[in-house]
């Protein structure tokens, strides 16, 4: 049974958002930056961090696929009004975002070992867009939740158009990822 307390502690959608965005950046800009400032010998958080790294490569595809998946459905949804391709798209954003902040974190972990001296201009950039794709992960959240509690067509065509831009992100991340593991001509015939 509902009390008042119970109702006056309950927090809308969009401030669980914004606390969810700011934990997510916070994670990411305190992982990143904690471990690039550390000097001296290989201590145990520096074995531990390259161990952890090892995992970037295994949990990376999941946001690349979920969030691709997730803008043809809210794209087919669009078009086809349907409400199951719609309600899919958005539990395929949720994981697909946790999925993205964790991979970036393990990816500039993984970095710091990463034996690619000839294509640290690659590096730069994967690192960069798998960062800014993490971070417009959790913006493309903050659309959904916004659609979900307005309702309006014109906030629905706002999350898809993010959801594109993320999946557009993830996928140019993914790429420069490949290329790092298999070299910059894996697409030739």
């Amino acid at each position: 049974m509902c009390t008042e307390n119970d109702t006056a502690t309950r927090r809308p959608p969009s401030t669980r958002f914004r606390e969810a965005m700011i934990a997510g950046v916070l994670t990411l800009a305190c992982s990143a930056g904690a471990h690039a400032a550390q000097g001296g010998p290989a201590g145990l958080l520096d074995r531990a961090v390259a161990f952890l790294g090892n995992f970037h490569v295994v949990l990376v595809h999941f946001p690349i696929a979920l969030l691709i998946v997730a803008a043809a459905a809210e794209s087919i949804s669009l078009v086809t009004r349907s409400e199951r391709l719609h309600e899919g798209s958005k539990f395929f954003v949720w994981v697909g975002s946790l999925a993205a902040v964790v991979a970036a974190t393990l990816g500039w972990f993984a970095a710091d070992g990463a034996a690619v001296e000839a294509q640290v201009e690659t590096l730069m950039l994967h690192r960069w867009i798998g960062t800014a794709a993490a971070l417009w992960s959790l913006v493309v959240v903050g659309f959904m939740v916004v659609s979900t509690e307005r309702g309006t067509p014109r906030s629905r065509i706002a999350y898809c158009l993010s959801l594109v831009v993320g999946a557009a992100l993830v996928g140019a991340a993914g790429h420069l990822g490949g290329t790092l593991v298999h070299g910059a001509d894996h697409f030739a015939w």
